[in-house]
Parts: structure tokens; C-alpha cells; sequence
């Protein structure tokens, strides 16, 4: 199975986690940008921003962790980022962006 097989399936197992959890996330922590791999939340940060330096700071392979929003209400939103370099502060506009309310 090729690399990009592999990352699509772990990315997708780590929503799924992110979904199965949605409830409980969001009142754990509320308005915070999480960082999840092996389903477990590795980090949680203020901004997108700290996220992103975060991801790159930790040297995380892109599809192997999900970056994803948890709002307090719980609903929240998806937000994909795909890019063949993480994105930074001073990125304008990553290669590709899915917005899903």
C-alpha cells in the first residue's frame, strides 16, 4: 500500500475517532484546535496558527494526525488542509482547502 493509501486511511480513522468523540471533545476543550494521532489528542491550542507551528515544532507526517476545530456547542465544522508543505504563519494559501459546514 502506497504512502498516500496509508495516510488517507489513518487521517480517516482519526476523524472517526474525532466524530465518535465529538461530545465529550467539545466539552473538554471547547473553542481549542486539536491535534490528534493514535486517537488520542496530543495537543490543544488557542489558535490555528499555534496549531500549525505545533505540527511542524513536533515534526508530524502530513495524513498521519488530524488538526480539527472543536467547537463548545459541539457541532463545529470540518476544515481539510492538504499542502506539500505544512503551512506557516507566513503562507498566504496552503494548495488545496475543503470547507464543510
Amino acid at each position: 500500500m502506497d504512502d498516500m493509501k496509508l495516510n488517507n486511511k489513518q487521517l480517516r480513522e482519526e476523524y472517526n475517532y474525532f466524530e465518535a468523540h465529538r461530545d465529550e471533545l467539545s466539552k473538554q476543550y471547547p473553542n481549542l484546535y486539536l491535534i490528534i494521532q493514535n486517537k488520542q489528542v496530543l495537543f490543544a491550542l488557542n489558535t490555528l496558527s499555534e496549531a500549525i507551528d505545533k505540527v511542524s515544532e513536533q515534526g508530524l507526517q502530513e495524513g498521519s494526525y488530524l488538526l480539527q476545530f472543536s467547537d463548545k456547542s459541539g457541532k463545529g465544522f470540518v476544515c481539510t488542509y492538504r499542502s506539500p508543505a505544512i503551512p506557516t504563519t507566513s503562507s498566504t494559501s496552503p494548495t488545496q482547502r475543503t470547507w464543510q459546514p
